[in-house]
C-alpha cells in the first residue's frame, strides 16, 4: 500500500530555490521561472569518489548523492530529482541504490529490490548505465520485466527490476481483476481447483511484492492522475518513492499534483486540497496559481525537489561543460514537380479551412482535428509526396497524435481520404481525391529534395576524420521506411529505432550503432527515441521534419549533446522554403514561451493554444 503522507518542512532545502521565485507580479510566469532560474547549492567538501567504480562524480552529482540519502533518512521517503536532461539523474539514482545496499550489508542486514518504471525506450539505457558505472564484481543485479514471458523469479537475488508503465498498468489491472474474482469465488477456487488459484496469484505480478523503493523515470508520464498508469504507480507498495524528470511541469500547474500524490506530501497529495488552495479558481491559463499560494508551493517544492540546470555554476564555472552545439537551419528548395504539387495542395487546404472557419467561431473542437489533418498533409508533402498515400493516417496519429486523435481518424464513416472531413459531398471527395492521384505519380524510389540533401550531408560527414556517426530523426516511421533503401544503395550501414521493435531488437540496434565502426547512421522515430537515450557515439543530428514544440526537438538533440560527448555536435534542421515548415519555424520564434514552458507532445492541444490569426497564418490564410 502507498506510504502515509510525509511531513512538509520549510527548512532544509527550501533555500535551494530562488529567494524571489514567487515575488512576481505575474504568478503564472513565476511558476515556470521556478524551474528555469539558477539555484545556489553548497558543493564544497563533498566526496566525489566511488569505492565501487572508476567513475568520479561531478560536484552536482555528489551533492545529489547526499541529498537523496538525506531524503530517505529524514522521513520524507523520497523526492523529485528534476535536474535538466543530461546531468546524470540515472547515475545519481544508481548510486543511491548501491550506497543503500552497502549500508545494509555493513549492518548485517539486507534490502529489497528497487522497482524502476519508465518508457520502453529507456530501460536498456538503465542496463547500460549499470554495466558502464560499476566494477564488474560490484555491479547491481538487474532484471528487465517485460514481454509475454516476463518473470519475477529469483527476486531475492535482484537489486533492480526494470519495467515499463504499460507493464505496470497491465499487472495492476490483473491485480484488480484478481481481487474482484477472489471476492466472489475465492473459497470455491481453493476447494475445487488449486492450480487455477495459483494462476491467479501469478497474475499479481509486480503488485505481489514490497519494494525497497519505486523510481519513476520520465515521471511526468503520470501527470494526469486519472490515467491507468498513474493509478498503477500510486498503488505500488514501496518504502521510498522517487520521481526523475527534467520537466516536472509539461503543460499546466496541475501536472505537479500527481508527483506530490505519489510522494505522499501532506495536503499537496490531496486532490481537492490542491485545487482549492493552489490552483487559481476558474483559471483558463494552464499555469495559473491561486493568489497567496506561492509561498506554499515554494515550500513544498523546496522540501521535495532537487533541480539543477546545465548553466548553474560551481566556483564560477558551469556544472557541466559540453563541447559546442552548432544548429544549422538547412533551407531546402523543392524541385519543380514537388513545388507544383505542394502549391496545388496548399491551395486546396486553404479552401477547406475557410469553409470550416465558422466551426472555430462556435468553438467546435472538430475544427482543430480537421486543421491538424490539413497541416499534417502539408508537412508530409514537404518530406516526400508519396507519404500521402504510403502512410495510413491511423499510423500517423499513433506516432504524433493524441488518443482522441487516434480514435477520431479510425472512424471511416463518410470521411474524405485526404482531409478526413466527414462529408456526403461527392464534389468535395473528388477534389481531394485528385491530390491522392497526383501523389501516386511520385514513386517512393524517387528521391525527394530532403532525401537528396540528407544523402549529401552524409557524404560530407563521411569525409571528416574520426568516423563520425549520425542520428536521423523523423516523427513519421513510414518516412524512415522510405529513407532506408536510399541508404542501402549508397552503401551506408545503419541501425534503426522505432516503437514497433521488441526489447531484444532494440538492444541489438543500439549495440550496432554504439559498437560497430561500420554502422554510421541510426534512423530514429522522434517520439520513440527523443527521450532517455544516450547516443554520444553520434555527434551529428539530422532533423528530417519539424516538431510543433522546439523543446521536444531540443530533447532529441540532447541524445547526442550530453554528458560523455567529447566532440562538437552538429545539428541540421531541414526546412523547405516557402512552405508550412517555414511558418512553423516563425511561429516557434514568436512562441519562445511555449518552447521553454512546456513539453506537450499532443499536437491538437498545441493547436488549441494558438490564436485564430496564428492558426490561419500556418495555413497561409488571411484572417
Amino acid at each position: 500500500m502507498p506510504k502515509p503522507p510525509s511531513s512538509l518542512s520549510s527548512s532544509n532545502n527550501q533555500g535551494n530555490l530562488p529567494a524571489d521565485a514567487f515575488n512576481s507580479t505575474n504568478p503564472e510566469k513565476a511558476v515556470f521561472e521556478l524551474f528555469s532560474e539558477h539555484r545556489s547549492y553548497d558543493y564544497q567538501q563533498l566526496d566525489t569518489t566511488l569505492e565501487y567504480s572508476d567513475y568520479k562524480l561531478m560536484p552536482h552529482q555528489a551533492y545529489g548523492r547526499k541529498w537523496m540519502a538525506d531524503q530517505e533518512s529524514d522521513g520524507r521517503n523520497g523526492g523529485i530529482v528534476a535536474d535538466e536532461m543530461g546531468l546524470g539523474k540515472t547515475l545519481q539514482a544508481l548510486v543511491r541504490i548501491k550506497d543503500d545496499r552497502i549500508s545494509a550489508i555493513a549492518r548485517g542486514g539486507t534490502v529489497g529490490p528497487t522497482l524502476v518504471v519508465g518508457p520502453k525506450s529507456i530501460l536498456l539505457q538503465w542496463e547500460e548505465e549499470i554495466r558502464r558505472t560499476f566494477h564488474f564484481d560490484e555491479r547491481l543485479i538487474c532484471k528487465i520485466y517485460h514481454g509475454a514471458n516476463r518473470s519475477l523469479a529469483d527476486l531475492d537475488k535482484t537489486d533492480i527490476v526494470l519495467t515499463t508503465y504499460g507493464i505496470l498498468n497491465s499487472d495492476h489491472e490483473s491485480t484488480e481483476g484478481m481481487y474482484s474474482y477472489f471476492d466472489t469465488r475465492l473459497l470455491l477456487i481453493l476447494m475445487l481447483n488449486v492450480n487455477k488459484a495459483t494462476k491467479w496469484t501469478r497474475r499479481y505480478g509486480l503488485f505481489r511484492h514490497s519494494w525497497r523503493r519505486l523510481i519513476l523515470d520520465e515521471a511526468h508520464e503520470i501527470r494526469n492522475p486519472g490515467t491507468k498508469k498513474a493509478k498503477a504507480a500510486f498503488a505500488v507498495n514501496a518504502e521510498y518513492r522517487w520521481c526523475l524528470t527534467g520537466t516536472p511541469i509539461q503543460n499546466k500547474l496541475y501536472d505537479l499534483f500527481s508527483l506530490f500524490h505519489l510522494l505522499g506530501v501532506k495536503d499537496f497529495s490531496e486532490d481537492q486540497w490542491f485545487k482549492r488552495n493552489i490552483e487559481a479558481p476558474g483559471a483558463r491559463s494552464r499555469n495559473s496559481i491561486r493568489p497567496g499560494a506561492q509561498r506554499l508551493l515554494k515550500i513544498a517544492l523546496g522540501s521535495a525537489m532537487l533541480r539543477r540546470l546545465k548553466t548553474d555554476e560551481v566556483n564560477g564555472c558551469p556544472i557541466l561543460s559540453l563541447p559546442p552545439l552548432q544548429i544549422t537551419v538547412w533551407n531546402c528548395q523543392f524541385s519543380p514537380s514537388e513545388r507544383e504539387f505542394y502549391d496545388a495542395l496548399e491551395a486546396r487546404m486553404k479552401d477547406i479551412i475557410e469553409e470550416l472557419l465558422n466551426q472555430l467561431e462556435h468553438g467546435d473542437i472538430r475544427f482543430y482535428s480537421t486543421a491538424w489533418v490539413l497541416l499534417l498533409r502539408l508537412r508530409q508533402a514537404c518530406l516526400h509526396p508519396s507519404l500521402l498515400i504510403e502512410q495510413r493516417l491511423e499510423q500517423v496519429a499513433d506516432d504524433v497524435g493524441s488518443k482522441e486523435r487516434r480514435q477520431d481518424v479510425s472512424n471511416k464513416d463518410n470521411r474524405c481520404l485526404l482531409c478526413r472531413n466527414q462529408t456526403n459531398s461527392d464534389k468535395h471527395k473528388e477534389e481531394c481525391g485528385r491530390f491522392i492521384d497526383m501523389a501516386k505519380i511520385f514513386s517512393r524510389n524517387q528521391a525527394s529534395t530532403k532525401i537528396k540533401i540528407t544523402l549529401g550531408l552524409l557524404r560530407e560527414i563521411k569525409t571528416r576524420p574520426g568516423n563520425e556517426k549520425t542520428i536521423i530523426f523523423s516523427q513519421f516511421t513510414s518516412m524512415l521506411n522510405i529513407i532506408e533503401p536510399f541508404l542501402q544503395r549508397q552503401g551506408i550501414r545503419f541501425a534503426r529505432l522505432d516503437g514497433t521493435m521488441d526489447m531484444n531488437r532494440r538492444k541489438q540496434q543500439l549495440s550496432d550503432i554504439k559498437e560497430m565502426p561500420r554502422v554510421t547512421v541510426i534512423l530514429v522515430s522522434l517520439r520513440t527515441g527523443g527521450v532517455g537515450l544516450n547516443l554520444t557515439e553520434c555527434n551529428n543530428v539530422i532533423l528530417f521534419d519539424l516538431w510543433w514544440n522546439p523543446a521536444v526537438e531540443e530533447q532529441a538533440f540532447a541524445r547526442a549533446h550530453r554528458m560523455g560527448q567529447i566532440r562538437p555536435v552538429n545539428v541540421y534542421k531541414l526546412v523547405t522554403e516557402n512552405t508550412v515548415e517555414e511558418r512553423i519555424m516563425e511561429l516557434q520564434d514568436r512562441k519562445k514561451k511555449l518552447a521553454t514552458e512546456t513539453l506537450d507532445r499532443d499536437e491538437i492541444e498545441n493547436l488549441k493554444k494558438l490564436s485564430k490569426k496564428e492558426l490561419l497564418s500556418l495555413m497561409a490564410c488571411h484572417s
